[in-house]
């Protein structure tokens, strides 16, 4: 959008700014006359993954092996509240089983 307005603003030329109340969010515009197919590989080579968030499910199963986690008892509460069998096991939690 900085770059559009920054166009318009230089240039005079105020037919883009239509595109500027389009634009919402975190967008990007690639302007080009090679093969979209070309253009669409390279630019996945610079896509990264996002984190997780609350409430999002998964793309892919999510494995946990059970065993020592090195978390201490006071965070049993956490995997309660995600329905994970836990001991207490040498001050640490211990998760029963795989997940």
């Amino acid at each position: 959008k900085r770059s559009i307005r920054l166009y318009c603003a230089t240039t005079g030329d105020k037919k883009w700014e239509c595109l500027l109340e389009q634009l919402v969010g975190n967008v990007g515009l690639l302007f080009t006359t090679s093969d979209l197919n070309e253009v669409k590989a390279e630019v996945d080579k610079f896509k990264v993954g996002a984190g997780a968030r609350q409430g999002v499910i998964a793309p892919n199963d999510v494995k946990i092996d059970g065993g020592p986690t090195g978390m201490d008892p006071s965070q049993t509460s956490f995997f309660q509240a995600l329905g994970i069998a836990t001991k207490i096991n040498k001050g640490t939690i211990e998760i029963v089983s795989d997940v």
